[in-house]
């Protein structure tokens, strides 16, 4: 049996133009299907992410409590418009916990540049009232843009720090330092440098859980460098220090 016979039919059984117009007809099919289907997803932005605009916010310094109850996942209310909260970072800060937290507001408008959520303006320095069911604070926006994760990083410090002799010999490689119950900082090494009776030196080299403000990596509320005084705090004691060597700085250079 001939492929095509004098019919034009294909095997005996199919017409070829049948068949083409078939496959034409399928074709737009799972085009439209395709059409159909993507119209569902959510609108991407030129870098893959969601289209959600992000605001890192100042908390300021609040008492444990309150710093403990900002969470990831949190929807909060931002005047009259909705965010959700994306991530958190608490250190100790000046009288209390420093806590920033990275905001989404699915919802923002543009114009002319112009950022927007409902009727508060998303710029620098803008104040936001953040209110939930269980809190309601003020909040600054120090950052703009970006994705949802706030930009956090491990950083390695030496201080130097004179404190009781009970104190210095109670810490220990391993110490962990925690704010609000999220882990903040820990102990690496310790070394005693120098001591007498009353007294004792000791230089520990601690990690610092930073995040990282117009590229200059903060503990809290303030900047990390040599002199900046670092609070240590577990359950067993606490200690503050002068930063007097920066690792993580030198191996970068």
């Amino acid at each position: 049996m001939r492929f095509i016979d004098e019919e034009g039919r294909v095997f005996g059984r199919v017409n070829v133009v049948d068949a083409l117009v078939v496959a034409l007809v399928a074709s737009v099919l799972v085009a439209g299907v395709a059409l159909v289907s993507g119209a569902d997803e959510p609108e991407a932005s030129a870098n893959g992410t969601d289209a959600a605009t992000y605001a890192t916010v100042s908390f300021g310094s609040q008492p444990d409590y309150l710093a403990a109850a900002v969470e990831s996942n949190d929807t909060v209310a931002v005047g009259d418009a909705t965010a959700r909260i994306t991530d958190v970072y608490a250190a100790p800060g000046q009288g209390g916990t420093a806590v920033y937290a990275r905001l989404a507001f699915p919802d923002a408008t543009r114009d002319a540049g112009a950022r927007a959520a409902g009727e508060e303006a998303l710029r620098l320095g803008s104040e936001l009232p953040v209110t939930t069911p269980t809190y309601r604070l003020s909040s600054r926006i120090v950052a703009l843009d970006g994705g949802p994760t706030l930009p956090v990083e491990d950083r390695s410090v030496v201080v130097e720090a004179t404190t009781h002799p009970a104190v210095a010999e109670a810490i220990d490689a391993g110490d962990v330092s925690r704010v609000a119950g999220r882990p903040v900082a820990r102990v690496e090494t310790v070394e005693s440098v120098a001591g007498n009776s009353s007294n004792s030196t000791v230089r520990l080299r601690l990690s610092l859980r930073t995040l990282a403000r117009d590229d200059v990596a903060y503990f809290g509320d303030a900047p990390v460098r040599l002199g900046a005084r670092i609070r240590f705090e577990s359950d067993a004691y606490a200690v503050t220090g002068t930063v007097v060597a920066l690792p993580d700085a030198d191996a970068d250079v």
